[in-house]
């Protein structure tokens, strides 16, 4: 049986920028490749909403989402759960997944020496799994993100200057981050999200479009970084939560969009947070769910939790 791995720790990191640091539990959610932006889904007809400016719809979320003073008086925070990641493969990942199907050529595989006509089944696919994470985060821009595995955990730190990753099952030991993963460390790792203190950040933020999100109607926002890259977050038109943030994932050498979906909004010690956030991969029929059990805020963490993970 072959555990079919996937961006588990990167893809905790991404997401924390959604909604508050509960979003990225995302982008496994978005990730950011380059300076292109990810398509905004196609609608079946733009809702019409009452006009507002791109800065009205940032301060009624903000207002949301507890307002600034709660938001700021948060200093830490830590996050409990599980998440999807993967499956496991009957076959030992022998033949190409439908993920590695979809993705290839159709009629060609992924896997050196396998015939195009070759096919799984339903039933080869394998077993979903599901891993329990937890996600530390500290002002300034610091992370650490631990997963468990059978007997292993996986861990991801970054300290706001410097990255580290420990994938046991690999035997690589303690690898620093690629410049890749560096340059999404050091986008939105903010505990309170993007659009908090946007232009501070060097973010600018316009009102792209409405859409419908699930069903709702819902102003989207194009966010333009100070690296360039474009990103958009879908604000529902009546609770004015964030719904909905694009990205990138990199998946067999292509840059496929992701779109994930906030939902289950709690209040916690006055803030509110997403406790579920289902990640859907353009031309894939998979979601991937990322599931918050438990959210603490301000709890005493060491700096040195930051650093290089010891083996």
């Amino acid at each position: 049986m072959k555990f079919q791995q996937r961006a588990l720790l990167i893809a905790l990191f991404g997401v924390s920028c959604v909604a508050g640091t509960a979003g990225a539990l995302a982008a496994n959610s978005a990730v950011s490749s380059g300076s292109t932006s990810a398509p905004a889904p196609a609608p079946a007809a733009a809702p019409v909403l009452p006009a507002l400016t791109a800065q009205q719809i940032v301060e009624k979320n903000l207002a949301a989402r507890g307002g600034s003073a709660a938001w700021r008086s948060v200093q830490s925070v830590v996050y409990s759960g599980s998440l999807d990641a993967g499956r496991v493969r009957p076959d030992n990942g022998i033949h190409p997944s439908t993920t590695e199907r979809l993705i290839e050529k159709p009629g060609k595989s992924a896997k050196p020496g396998q015939a195009p006509e070759q096919h799984m089944t339903g039933n080869d696919e394998g077993t979903p799994v599901s891993l329990p994470y937890t996600l530390y985060m500290k002002r300034p821009g610091k992370q650490r993100v631990e997963v468990k595995f059978k007997d292993e955990t996986l861990i991801q730190t970054y300290d706001g200057k410097t990255g580290w990753k420990l994938q046991p099952y690999l035997h690589r030991g303690v690898l620093p981050f690629s410049a890749e993963e560096m340059k999404k460390a050091q986008q939105f790792q903010d505990i309170d999200g993007p659009l908090f203190d946007y232009a501070a950040k060097g973010t600018k933020v316009n009102l792209d479009g409405t859409d419908l999100v699930n069903g709702n109607p819902a102003y989207r926002l194009k966010l333009t970084l100070k690296s360039g890259d474009v990103r958009h977050i879908w604000i529902d038109a009546t609770s004015f939560l964030d719904v909905q943030i694009d990205g990138w994932r990199r998946l067999n050498g292509h840059d496929v969009a992701q779109y994930t979906a906030l939902s289950d909004y709690r209040t916690v010690d006055g803030v509110k947070l997403p406790f579920l956030m289902d990640t859907r991969t353009a031309g894939l029929p998979d979601h991937e769910k990322i599931i918050v059990e438990k959210a603490t805020l301000n709890p005493k963490i060491d700096d040195t939790l930051f650093g290089k993970p010891s083996l």
